[in-house]
């Protein structure tokens, strides 16, 4: 039977995978032609119908792979993936196998321990119509454990919708853990329509479908607007 069976998911929506199966060769691989895999119900078990996933071809010199597309749903009742010898009469019963674990998106709902708690920014210092000089400031996550980022965005509006809907107006920057603060230089550049500061959590596997927001006033955009009203 093959040696091990590995695999990461990279895709961070729940009930879904993506990413390289690798099936360890068999000590002999003599009397075998293939690998097939299959979802378990359980580390030695089939799911009961449609387990079927593919047939990998045996290779002398390396492990055989098989590669997960993006979004490749786990079927329901699967909470293995089985890999097992195979030749033209038939599967090796024994499997190798590997636990499934679905990797998620941080804060799947506002108010989880991986979210950020608030947001908050200083007024503009910056006079000039569309740019901006001010200090974002992040409240963290109660709970870091995972995250990569906090991942700062002008917003065209609040994150009442979610973030990831078209609220996004340009990135500002990835501040990376232990980092809560950022200072935007002066004539940074504020793109047009933007009303807010979204902050997202991000881990290896990508960003929060929800953040928190504040609003951003231009300070610039307020006198010019009271100069052409007068």
């Amino acid at each position: 039977k093959p040696s091990s069976v590995s695999f990461v998911d990279e895709d961070g929506d729940k009930g879904e995978v993506s990413g390289t199966v690798t099936v360890g060769r068999a000590e002999n691989q003599q009397n075998l032609d293939e690998y097939a895999l299959h979802w378990g119900r359980s580390d030695k078990k089939k799911i009961s119908s449609a387990s079927y996933i593919r047939d990998i071809p045996k290779q002398t010199d390396k492990d055989a792979t098989h590669f997960f597309g993006a979004s490749t749903k786990i079927p329901e009742g699967a909470t293995h993936i089985l890999a097992f010898a195979k030749n033209e009469h038939g599967e090796n019963p024994t499997p190798a196998s590997l636990r499934i674990v679905d990797a998620v998106k941080p804060c799947l709902k506002l108010g989880d321990a991986d979210c950020p708690r608030k947001v908050s920014v200083s007024e503009d210092g910056d006079p000039e119509p569309n740019q901006a000089q001010a200090v974002i400031s992040v409240d963290r996550a109660s709970s870091e454990e995972g995250l990569l980022y906090y991942s700062v965005y002008w917003g065209r509006r609040d994150c009442k919708d979610g973030g990831q809907n078209g609220a996004k107006n340009g990135h500002i920057k990835d501040l990376p853990m232990g980092m809560n603060e950022y200072e935007m230089p002066a004539n940074t550049h504020v793109p047009d329509g933007s009303t807010h500061i979204l902050v997202f959590s991000k881990s290896k596997v990508g960003e929060s479908d929800v953040c928190v927001s504040v609003e951003f006033k231009d300070a610039g955009a307020k006198a010019a607007k009271g100069k052409a009203e007068l």
